[in-house]
């Protein structure tokens, strides 16, 4: 598993949009996001690469 973590921002978000990708400094896409997450929430876990030897990148998108 892979645990993501990040700084809340300002600005009283909904929650954050969680997208992973192989491709370095990609575009977030529909069919790269992974999840969701409430604002109050900092952190996701990554349980789709477990047990791979790949590198993935992640971006954290915040939504209202």
């Amino acid at each position: 598993n892979a645990v993501i973590s990040w700084n809340s921002v300002w600005g009283n978000p909904t929650g954050y949009k969680i997208y992973r990708s192989s491709v370095y400094n990609f575009q977030p896409a529909s069919n790269l996001m992974i999840g969701t997450c409430p604002a109050s929430q900092t952190s996701f876990v990554d349980v789709g690469v477990a047990n791979t030897d790949n590198f993935f990148y992640y971006r954290v998108v915040s939504y209202k």
